[in-house]
């Protein structure tokens, strides 16, 4: 095999493995958005919070919205979570997006 075709062997390899990284931040960042996204819809639709998986959604969106908890403070606390854990999810899609641009734009100069 000539070097050239190695060359060309190991570009596709590569560019195939840069897209499965991309791919695999923005399935990432879309679960986490989904999280959050499902916690606002049990809470809004009153779900029992002693349920198992209520609970385990509830749990895991508190740890998630981290910093967008108490962004904005107003008098229902249904539109508190709605308003703050949605903004954390469109950041989390936003950022995730970037990631996954970056990892591309990298891995297309890294093999040039």
């Amino acid at each position: 095999m000539s070097s050239s075709a190695v060359a060309r062997r190991v570009g596709a390899v590569w560019t195939q493995a840069v897209a499965a990284l991309a791919a695999a931040v923005m399935y990432a960042a879309a679960a986490v958005a989904g999280v959050l996204v499902l916690h606002i819809l049990l809470v809004w639709l009153a779900a029992n919070p002693a349920n198992a998986i209520v609970s385990l959604v509830s749990r895991m969106s508190g740890w998630l919205v981290g910093p967008f908890r108490a962004l904005f403070t107003p008098s229902d606390p249904k539109q508190q979570i709605a308003i703050n854990e949605g903004l954390a999810a469109v950041v989390y899609l936003l950022a995730g997006g970037l990631v996954a641009r970056g990892v591309r734009m990298l891995g297309g100069r890294l093999i040039r």
